[in-house]
């Protein structure tokens, strides 16, 4: 096991469903001691924890709520271990909006996910562009599934980074990496950013290749809820330069996430002391 405390970039605790108090609602299975003590295990640093529920459902906002609450739950006394990606729901904008604003502002999150696993909203759907146009005002990113089967297709971001040409978003790649379409997109815009598992073998050389391209900076590590210390334990085989390594596993993420900015509630604790002085 290697040195390096990875961050995570694409978790999502497990859900169970809320119906006894809410319909159709789903909440956060896991534990934070649990998650804690798998992390400790496997040598995962932190954990940028993605909304447990998906929207697929026909305006109805209870359907596809997202619980920004339940996943500040998690970060709460964690904040060093844990950070959160707000949700968002396209059948319910103006709500949806109003709950963004709250879970960046209020609870820290540190961007918006869109899971596309499952849903026939395309990225280029308009009811996605009100939280794009948000999310370049606010200055944050907006990680989406893509990939060739199931989630949406990487040639959606080309048209969505031609209008918003400012928008940070992370394209967390489902299945096989397709190399040259990355290579492709990245010359696009230089605000594309890429997180996979790398837990394929038989991509092992053209993943060390892209790693140690110039286009390495904008690649983080996402295990998309695969088993943590298998997936770092094979990236440790990879014999990548520790440079390269390092940012791979952690300072990709740091950075563009700005994980290293103090959580808003030390801020106000800070604060709240400096007065009382």
């Amino acid at each position: 096991m290697g040195s390096i405390k990875a961050i995570d970039v694409l978790y999502s605790p497990g859900s169970v469903s809320r119906s006894a108090d809410a319909p159709g609602v789903v909440a956060c299975a896991e534990k934070a001691e649990d998650l804690l003590r798998r992390m400790d295990a496997a040598g995962v640093g932190q954990v940028l924890l993605a909304p447990c529920n998906r929207w697929q459902c026909d305006r109805h906002w209870l359907c596809g709520e997202v619980q920004s609450d339940d996943i500040s739950l998690f970060i709460q006394g964690n904040n060093q271990r844990f950070a959160g990606l707000a949700g968002y729901n396209p059948f319910a904008i103006t709500e949806s909006l109003r709950e963004v604003n709250r879970a960046l502002h209020e609870l820290d999150m540190r961007g918006v996910y869109l899971p596309t696993e499952g849903s026939d909203v395309s990225l280029l759907d308009r009811r996605l562009y009100p939280l794009y146009s948000r999310c370049v005002e606010i200055g944050v990113p907006v990680v989406v599934q893509v990939g060739t089967a199931g989630v949406a297709h990487p040639s959606e971001l080309a048209e969505v980074i031609v209008d918003f040409p400012e928008l940070d978003v992370v394209a967390g790649w489902t299945g096989p990496l397709d190399f040259d379409s990355i290579a492709w997109y990245a010359r696009k815009s230089e605000h594309i950013w890429f997180a996979f598992a790398a837990n394929d073998p038989a991509q092992e050389a053209k993943t060390a290749e892209l790693l140690n391209s110039s286009i390495g900076h904008r690649c983080m590590w996402g295990s998309g809820g695969l088993p943590w210390k298998e997936l770092l334990d094979r990236i440790h085989l990879f014999s990548l330069p520790q440079e390269t390594l390092q940012s791979f596993l952690h300072d990709a993420a740091e950075r563009l996430f700005r994980l290293s900015r103090p959580a808003l509630a030390l801020s106000r604790s800070e604060e709240s002391i400096a007065l009382a002085e």
